[in-house]
């Protein structure tokens, strides 16, 4: 969230206290009414005593988001779109809602120093001057949004209060142990599903969910702990707290969700994993739960998988023009495989499916993806789900997806010696192979695959080449600004900006409602790319180490991950922060090499 700055409200007035342009003025001025319509409006204003703004929407002349941005503008004031901003629960029953709603203002976000309140009429001295009396000592901070946007949050907040106030007391709980400090239910699996059941808890975890949509969240964490519980989103890779519980609710939560995913009530010392298909409005959502015991209590976890995400294409993850044309070079083998790699989270799933999709473009091949799980569907493939209850491994699916004449496999990882085998041998066989392994490098997965056994001549054979990559935060463009790094951060980046040629310019975002105030929407792919060519097929058989492997993969054209971030901090794209916690740029010898290339400029 934005940090606050203390100021008043740059409010624009006159020496009588007027601002200086009347909200109709502006509005005739942007063309949206005439000065006939606006004169009807003032007399009918006069008659009725609202504000001007409510007046000329009862009158249809203009509509709510009309008269937002007049008032914005009439005020100098940040305008706010509430329908896209992470709303504070705390902040907004610092005031009564009926307060709210009959002066059309709300908090919105706090700070131990300010408060931020949206209003659709900041102009109304009596409202504010209240809200002043109830914040102080608390500075006040003014933005402007929609009445409609206004009364929705009013209502949704509302709405999470009377869910949290009719949920059952601890009083009013069979087998709650009230002499422990976490206050945890002990009652039975049926007296657990039934507290789940009820309307509040169902209620409350429907919500939870739908937020975590509403806010783009890859997971949804319910986290126990001595007093209460927690509720955090993973937005962009990373988690933001939105939500606190009572503690004695939190095993009723844990039981609904359970009863959704089809897992083990009665089960609560050993992890569960579950799954179920949900749907609010017209938006459909598959969930991957699991739980884990801990100290506290059992932890939820549910990663969301929108059904109706399509499959994005390879040009449009933040591949440089020179690793996307490797890429796409290394898809247009008829055999051989292809593996990506990096920690969990880095996205390697995200470019093996554009890169299926890719293929299927092509529509001449038969593809087959083997996945744990399949986390998006894909118009054309055939994908398969592991189920190892019954028997079904990556290693086990491999073989029989072979005897279906495939000419492209997807192995969703190389988890063992038998799957990483297989692959290799069905790389060599007239199939193109694509899968993943855990390394830190691209250099690296030629390491990992010498220990799952496989042999030098095997992977000089059969291996085409190795995306290793990671993900970093994209700067919002909507509220993008040049800013100058801290001295600790400057020292930080030291390596690399020693070997740029003249002035750097960094950005970061300020903060607001598209971003949820966070200054990063969506995240783009950094990686480097090994083409496995003849003389690293020869170093391979040969028994080098990965410092002469990664040389020679520089010399022939491999641009190295850091070199990567580099473009993409240059261009903008990313914060230097965002960055440096992503991957710490302290390889001097790689940044020195990737400006020996001109990577760097």
């Amino acid at each position: 969230m934005r940090r606050a700055t203390g100021r008043k409200p740059p409010y624009t007035v006159a020496d009588d206290g007027a601002p200086t342009e009347r909200i109709g003025d502006i509005l005739v001025r942007a063309g949206v009414i005439t000065p006939e319509q606006l004169a009807i409006a003032l007399q009918r204003q006069g008659e009725t005593g609202g504000m001007l703004g409510s007046v000329l929407v009862a009158m249809r002349l203009v509509d709510q988001a009309d008269v937002a941005r007049a008032v914005a503008k009439q005020l100098r004031l940040p305008l706010a779109d509430l329908s896209h901003r992470q709303i504070d629960p705390g902040a907004v029953k610092l005031l009564p809602a009926d307060f709210s709603r009959r002066y059309r203002l709300v908090p919105v976000e706090q700070t131990s120093e300010a408060v931020t309140i949206a209003a659709a009429y900041p102009t109304n001295v009596v409202a504010m001057d209240l809200v002043r009396a109830v914040l102080a000592p608390r500075a006040l901070r003014v933005e402007v949004a929609r009445e409609s946007e206004i009364l929705d949050v009013i209502a949704g907040a509302c709405e999470l209060v009377q869910m949290i106030h009719e949920l059952p007391g601890p009083q009013d709980i069979p087998h709650i142990d009230h002499t422990r400090s976490t206050e945890e239910i002990e009652g039975s699996p049926d007296e657990l599903a039934s507290l789940g059941s009820q309307r509040p808890i169902v209620s409350l975890v429907n919500h939870i969910i739908s937020r975590a949509i509403d806010m783009r969240a890859s997971d949804v964490h319910i986290e126990p702990e001595e007093k209460l519980t927690l509720v955090r989103y993973r937005v962009d890779g990373v988690l933001h707290q939105v939500l606190e519980l009572p503690k004695y609710v939190h095993r009723m939560v844990v039981a609904r969700i359970k009863v959704m995913s089809g897992m083990d009530i009665a089960q609560s010392r050993a992890p569960q994993d579950g799954h179920c298909s949900i749907r609010f409005g017209i938006r459909e959502a598959e969930l991957r739960v699991s739980t884990l015991p801990l100290v506290q209590g059992e932890k939820a976890v549910l990663r969301i998988i929108a059904r109706d995400e399509a499959a994005p294409q390879i040009d449009s993850l933040g591949f440089s023009v020179h690793d996307l044309n490797s890429i796409e070079g290394m898809l247009r083998s008829n055999q051989g495989i292809i593996i990506a790699t990096g920690p969990t989270g880095c996205g390697k799933s995200t470019t093996l499916h554009a890169a299926l999709s890719y293929l299927q473009h092509q529509g001449t091949s038969n593809i087959t993806a083997i996945e744990d799980p399949v986390e998006r569907t894909i118009p054309g493939l055939n994908q398969m789900q592991i189920n190892e209850r019954a028997g079904v491994t990556f290693a086990s699916a491999l073989r029989s997806v072979l005897r279906q004449d495939p000419d492209v496999i997807m192995v969703g990882e190389m988890r063992d010696t038998e799957t990483a085998s297989i692959a290799f041998q069905s790389a060599l066989t007239g199939h193109l192979v694509l899968s993943t392994l855990h390394t830190t490098n691209a250099v690296g997965a030629i390491t990992r695959l010498l220990d799952l056994g496989i042999g030098r001549s095997l992977i000089g054979a059969a291996l085409l080449g190795i995306m290793a990559q990671r993900l970093v935060r994209t700067i919002c463009t909507h509220c993008k600004q040049p800013v100058a790094p801290s001295e600790t951060l400057l020292a930080a980046a030291t390596p690399w900006l020693a070997v740029t040629k003249g002035t750097v310019q960094f950005f970061r975002g300020e903060g607001c409602e598209r971003c949820a105030f966070t200054g990063y929407y969506g995240r783009t792919v950094v990686a480097e790319i090994l083409v496995v060519n003849t003389p690293i097929s020869r170093l391979v058989l040969s028994g080098a180490d990965e410092e002469a492997l990664e040389r020679t993969a520089h010399a022939a054209g491999m641009r190295p991950m850091h070199a990567d971030a580099v473009r993409k901090l240059l261009s903008g794209a990313t914060s230097l922060e965002e960055v440096l916690r992503v991957l710490p740029l302290d390889a001097e010898g790689t940044v020195a090499a990737a400006a020996g290339m001109g990577l760097v400029s």
